[in-house]
């Protein structure tokens, strides 16, 4: 079993980062192989349209970090992505990644991703109400899900957190990371 995550944050020890370790010591903890990506921290372009993955080739053509991290998505067997919410949805860091899954869909628009990856996604924010950007996170599922994952398991955090790191000191939250850790490496 091996589950990683894709964490979006710019902020080094962020809440949605803290969030998503957890998430993984959970998952080492049932015997699962780990890996973590650092989008803000990687050397990637966004998707050029080119279609190269489409009609020359079944992978994106790009030599870049990317590259290390559909390595590791084609070997998983659970994804987790985490980020904050700025600007109404995830960050620029972690919608490149998700543009970059393109290269997974053919030319006529079906996945080539194996079915059935587990898939967990954290969303943090500073809004109140936790459920606020609610159609957004489905939407974000959603797009995942015919891609070929799993329907998603979520953290939703709502405002209360406050400054970066401050999840480290919420047991309820971190609770939750470990359970959903646990869930996706069974």
């Amino acid at each position: 079993m091996k589950v990683i995550a894709i964490v979006g944050s710019p902020r080094a020890n962020s809440n949605s980062g803290i969030l998503a370790q957890e998430v993984l010591k959970s998952a080492e903890a049932e015997g699962a192989e780990t890996k973590i990506f650092y989008a803000n921290e990687m050397n990637m372009v966004g998707c050029q349209g080119c279609s190269a993955c489409k009609y020359e080739t079944d992978h994106c053509v790009q030599k870049d970090d990317m590259t290390h991290i559909y390595d590791e998505l084609n070997t998983s067997d659970a994804v987790v992505f985490a980020t904050p919410v700025y600007m109404f949805g995830m960050t620029g860091q972690l919608k490149l990644v998700l543009d970059r899954l393109f290269s997974y869909l053919t030319s006529d628009f079906l996945s080539r991703m194996p079915k059935g990856k587990k898939l967990g996604l954290i969303f943090t924010q500073g809004m109140p109400d936790a459920e606020v950007y609610s159609d957004y996170f489905d939407s974000v599922g959603d797009i995942l899900h015919r891609l070929g994952f799993n329907k998603p398991e979520e953290i939703i955090v709502g405002a209360g957190l406050g400054a970066p790191g401050l999840a480290a000191k919420e047991e309820a939250l971190l609770e939750s990371a470990r359970s959903l850790g646990k869930r996706l490496a069974t």
